[in-house]
């Protein structure tokens, strides 16, 4: 309580409010105290979290965050192992198990712990922008990978795209085994943590094999997302734990810059930090990306059903430029029709209305 090792230091300000995971230190002794300080700024901190073991290989008596061997599907949705059981264990919150099926009992992601354990706390963090596919969601436990018991069950689907976090349990007796799994919707999920301890009081666990370890450098490719534009953004490769260097551009005027997913997900710009730990996408985002559609008064052909922004950059001349209203709002000339139509029939009823007037004064 006097003499204080620094076991990691922060060199930069945090990129965004997650979870800051540090696994690397510059000292592998062992210490009975530990606690979080800043030399610099004023240190304000919000939620800290130690993970280990004890020194002399005794009993873990405290819980842990449990790993084992990934059980379940290893090919997802399409049959791409990305979308397979062990991107819920990945360290990834980008990356997601996409089950084959929906409410399959064999559609799920589990891990094989090697011993039985008891669990404290689970954390879940949805796939996102498919919140509502977390109604159903519930983490099971077994013991022979064959008969599951229900632990923890979510009756609705996720507010927002953040951890959601268990501390009760139904006959938490002690399993082997335990999965994610969906008997409602299709089950997609982003990450699964589970905490807990052993039930006999005697078992080390193993080392985390399953989690992503950071590479040389991963490759960093580029979606466009328009059929119709020649040019194309070359690969590059980064650092895990470095930053992005300069980004390509786009021959798109309305480019706005690029983001982690094809929908929603977060802008990624020169100079921030490579927090992703595998080979991934960056997808280019433009201003027609955000402006709200349009409700269409009649159902449209489905021979035509293209989208606009697509039907104009195919043939320019075959759509009218949309016309801008005195909020900026864009309107279609079918709707600029409307007002001359209305200004016709409140004419022909005034002369309707002269004409019966006059017919009474007669």
């Amino acid at each position: 309580m006097e003499d204080w090792d620094t076991l990691f230091v922060s060199g930069s300000p945090a990129s965004s409010w997650d979870w800051q995971e540090i696994t690397e230190f510059e000292t592998g002794a062992a210490f009975r105290y530990y606690r979080y300080w800043n030399g610099e700024l004023h240190g304000d901190v919000a939620e800290v979290e130690f993970y280990g073991r004890s020194s002399d290989g005794t009993a873990v008596t405290g819980p842990v965050l449990l790993t084992g061997e990934v059980i379940g599907e290893p090919f997802g949705w399409d049959g791409s192992t990305e979308k397979g059981a062990a991107s819920a264990f990945d360290g990834d919150r980008y990356t997601y198990y996409d089950p084959t099926q929906k409410a399959n009992d064999n559609a799920y992601a589990g891990l094989d712990l090697g011993a039985q354990y008891i669990l404290s706390r689970v954390r879940i963090l949805p796939r996102e922008g498919w919140l509502d596919r977390f109604r159903g969601g519930s983490i099971q436990g077994s013991n022979d990978l064959s008969d599951w018991t229900t632990l923890c069950f979510s009756s609705s689907a996720a507010k927002n795209w953040d951890w959601q976090v268990f501390n009760e349990f139904e006959d938490n007796t002690g399993y082997r085994y335990f999965r994610y799994w969906n008997g409602e919707e299709h089950g997609d999920v982003a990450e699964v943590q589970l905490y807990g301890y052993p039930l006999d009081g005697d078992y080390v666990p193993p080392t985390p094999a399953t989690l992503a370890v950071p590479a040389e450098a991963v490759t960093v490719s580029f979606d466009i997302r328009r059929d119709n534009i020649d040019s194309e953004a070359q690969p590059i490769t980064v650092q895990p734990g470095d930053v992005y260097p300069a980004l390509p551009g786009s021959a798109v005027s309305s480019f706005i810059g690029w983001y982690t997913l094809a929908e929603g997900g977060d802008p990624v710009k020169e100079g921030d930090p490579v927090t992703r730990l595998t080979d991934h996408t960056l997808y280019a985002r433009y201003e027609s990306d955000l402006q709200p559609v349009q409700m269409e008064t009649e159902a449209p052909d489905p021979a035509s059903a293209a989208s606009e922004e697509e039907r104009t950059e195919s043939d320019p001349a075959q759509i009218e430029a949309p016309a801008e209203t005195a909020d900026g709002a864009e309107e279609t000339s079918g709707f600029r029709i409307l007002p001359v139509v209305c200004i016709g029939v409140s004419v022909l009823a005034a002369a309707v209305t002269a004409v019966v007037m006059a017919k009474k004064k007669e």
